[in-house]
């Protein structure tokens, strides 16, 4: 079903996003400083993904050893 356009909004964000648009243009070095902490950000969230990976990783090996202790009988 198709809503009704408010033309009002409409304009109100069309107007906000050519400000948005003039001052990228105006000032580049706002849109690369704006890239590089993005950038930034996604490179923090990737190292916690690695982080996190090696640490489950390790849970893991250390479960599957306790394990392994428990089948074998002692004296073995």
């Amino acid at each position: 079903m198709l809503k009704a356009i408010d033309v009002q909004q409409v304009i109100i964000q069309m107007d906000q996003t050519a400000k948005v648009q003039q001052v990228l243009q105006q000032h580049p070095e706002m849109q690369q400083r704006y890239l590089e902490i993005q950038t930034r950000e996604q490179k923090k969230l990737m190292k916690q993904t690695v982080r996190n990976a090696e640490e489950t990783r390790q849970a893991s090996i250390r479960d599957n050893e306790k394990r392994e202790k428990r089948k074998t009988p002692v004296g073995h």
